[in-house]
């Protein structure tokens, strides 16, 4: 099995996953589950196929997973990034690094008055108010 980015599956005329459509990949037949879109960082991916990493490994000869992007809702990161170094390391999950943006959920260095602290940067850069 394989997921396809969007572009990939444009250019393959598939329209639908249902029919159990398949893509060749040396020679290999993947039956397409899946189609990936919304890519705004890697658009690259919008054009490839995607096997699992079991897969990628035993049949493509591709060892090592050297970089993963996961995009996440805004105050999710923390929680994702303990949880994603399972799915590709088991077991292992130790060896791998994770690097997690700043949480933007709570308030830092603002006293927990992050609202009135927006407030005072944005007048800041917007100006004081117009009179007259």
């Amino acid at each position: 099995m394989a997921v396809v980015g969007d572009q990939a599956a444009r250019l393959l005329g598939i329209s639908r996953v249902e029919d159990a459509p398949a893509v060749f990949s040396k020679g290999q037949s993947y039956t397409v589950v899946g189609v990936l879109g919304g890519m705004r960082r890697e658009q690259r991916l919008s054009t490839a196929e995607l096997p699992p990493s079991t897969t990628a490994g035993d049949r493509l000869g591709l060892r090592n997973v050297t970089h993963v992007l996961i995009n996440t809702s805004l105050g999710a990161a923390q929680q994702v990034a303990r949880q994603a170094p399972i799915a590709p390391a088991p077991g292992h999950q130790d060896s791998l690094t994770v690097v997690t943006p700043a949480d933007l959920s709570k308030p830092h260095g603002t006293g927990g008055r992050p609202a009135r602290a927006f407030v005072t940067s944005a007048r800041g850069v917007l100006g004081p108010p117009r009179r007259g």
